[in-house]
């Protein structure tokens, strides 16, 4: 909540960014390792969603927030573990987008009552007493969806979990963080915007992956 709040307030560019926030979050909750294999798996992508004009990219802090989550609190170990977790990660950053264009939208009144300010028309707010109300908008609306994506998250996993037991995991074993970071780095490959280089990492992947289920 205090991370996505700087994307309307103070915006230090890097401090936003999964690769930071995903280890000062595994700080907290004890395990920087984590912290950093998940912010760089999300680092790498969301790495072609900028953004540009108006268009709202996903919130990926959220996606690092539910899936340092469900692995603290499901105590999962390893990537193979961890992939359901990230899987669950992705729909929550969606979620914060669609929070967004929504709060900018609630924003329109803010900005009518100040051109009403500036006419000198009792129904204006002044500019700091609608910057209040917009943070404080922020929090609560931030808040409220974090819980939300949180309970979805942990609820639908837990009832995975109690119904597949570890047969959930099994096919998963073969993965390793560095197999998920470079799956990962499909948003890096298409923020290129060359078809070759699509190809190429295309068939680096399949390579790889067909590399490791031979062994």
């Amino acid at each position: 909540m205090v991370f996505s709040g700087l994307r309307f307030t103070l915006n230090l560019g890097v401090i936003e960014r999964p690769l930071v926030f995903g280890p000062l979050l595994g700080l907290v909750l004890g395990d920087i390792g984590d912290g950093v294999a998940v912010g760089l798996f999300f680092e790498l992508f969301w790495l072609d969603l900028i953004p540009a004009g108006t268009y709202i990219p996903p919130n990926a802090l959220l996606s690092v927030c539910v899936t340092l989550g469900l692995m603290r609190h499901f105590g999962l170990n390893g990537a193979g573990e961890c992939v359901p977790a990230l899987a669950l990660g992705i729909p929550a950053a969606y979620a914060g987008a669609w929070l967004e264009r929504m709060q900018r939208s609630w924003q329109d009144r803010g900005y009518n009552r100040l051109l009403a300010w500036a006419k000198g028309s009792e129904r204006g707010s002044q500019p700091h007493v609608i910057v209040r109300y917009s943070l404080i908008q922020l929090a609560a609306s931030n808040l409220l969806l974090v819980m939300v994506c949180m309970l979805a998250a942990l609820s639908l996993l837990g009832v995975v979990i109690h119904l597949a037991g570890h047969a959930l995991f099994a096919p998963l074993s073969h993965f390793s963080w560095p197999m998920l970071w470079i799956t990962a780095s499909v948003g890096g490959v298409l923020s290129l915007r060359v078809k070759n280089a699509y190809r190429t990492f295309a068939a680096g992947v399949v390579a790889v992956f067909l590399l490791v289920l031979l062994q």
